[in-house]
């Protein structure tokens, strides 16, 4: 980032979180769906940079939307499994090292 940017998002930390609501607004044409304000200021530090030094070459995008394709993509957090009460049976104490004496001895 240049000097003039780092001053940029040094003064949009400066704002409230209604203010940097507005002002994503003006610079994406859609208000956001966060109230997260450093979230705010990055997205709007990226758009300003984005529109000043240029986005996204088409063959960028097109590789990226590609890459998206292939992946596996997963859409939420896997489930957690249900932690199942383990009672360790004498064969297993025995099994996990040869050199501990068996339960009850």
């Amino acid at each position: 980032m240049t000097k003039n940017a780092d001053c940029d998002v040094a003064a949009m930390r400066q704002l409230t979180v209604g203010e940097l609501k507005t002002l994503f607004t003006e610079v994406f044409a859609e208000p956001p769906r966060t109230r997260h304000k450093e979230h705010l200021v990055r997205r709007i530090a990226w758009r300003l940079q984005a529109q000043r030094d240029g986005d996204l070459s088409e063959r960028a995008r097109r590789r990226a939307a590609e890459l998206a394709r292939e992946a596996d993509l997963r859409f939420g957090a896997p489930r957690k499994a249900k932690a199942k009460a383990v009672i360790p049976t004498p064969t297993q104490f025995a099994a996990a090292d040869k050199r501990l004496p068996m339960p009850g001895t």
